[in-house]
């Protein structure tokens, strides 16, 4: 009887889908020292002092992939204070 499994077969190992068990904790980590650094308000007060560092950064990896090839021209960003 031949070793190992057949094209396609599972054997072992975790379900399809599992996240990483590193990848979720870390994420928890990075939420709780979010929120530990002052939450969306000190998100926002920094965006505010750092317009392009936050852009380039941060808000531009919230963008698929596939949109930000089919991006060309120019960008608006209007800033509102809303206190």
């Amino acid at each position: 009887m031949p070793k190992g499994s057949r094209p396609g077969e599972r054997r072992g190992g975790r379900k399809k889908g599992v996240p990483n068990k590193l990848t979720a904790d870390a994420r928890e980590a990075v939420a709780r020292a979010f929120d530990g650094a002052g939450g969306i308000q000190a998100l926002t007060a920094w965006a505010i002092d750092h317009p392009t560092e936050f852009y380039a950064r941060v808000w531009v990896r919230t963008i698929p992939e596939e949109q930000r090839r089919e991006q060309t021209g120019s960008i608006e960003v209007v800033f509102r204070n809303e206190t």
